[in-house]
């Protein structure tokens, strides 16, 4: 694989068509100057993978607690819209008049 952010000439070219591209990469990879992406290990790619897992599982208490949170806050303004409470059935103050 290419590393393009490294491979200048192809981003830098001020004539972009595939043709032109590819005329470029063979150039230079019979040269071989192709600037190689490093592909990491598999224990890197598993541990990459189990961090990714944890960091979702870490933040996972506060997203609920934000759904909660978003839950509770529309059930106040339907309340004080309604006048009563739709999960217990209790009139709010302003509907006891």
């Amino acid at each position: 694989m290419v590393d393009t952010y490294r491979f200048a000439i192809i981003a830098s070219s001020k004539k972009k068509t595939d043709k032109t591209d590819a005329q470029a990469l063979a150039r230079f990879l019979k040269l071989d100057h192709l600037p190689q992406v490093p592909v990491p290990s598999e224990k890197v790619r598993q541990l990459r993978h189990l961090l990714q897992a944890r960091e979702t599982l870490v933040g996972l208490p506060t997203k609920l607690k934000n759904l909660g949170h978003a839950a509770l806050e529309k059930e106040r303004d339907y309340t004080l819209a309604f006048g009563f409470c739709f999960w217990c059935g209790a009139r709010t103050a302003a509907d006891t008049r």
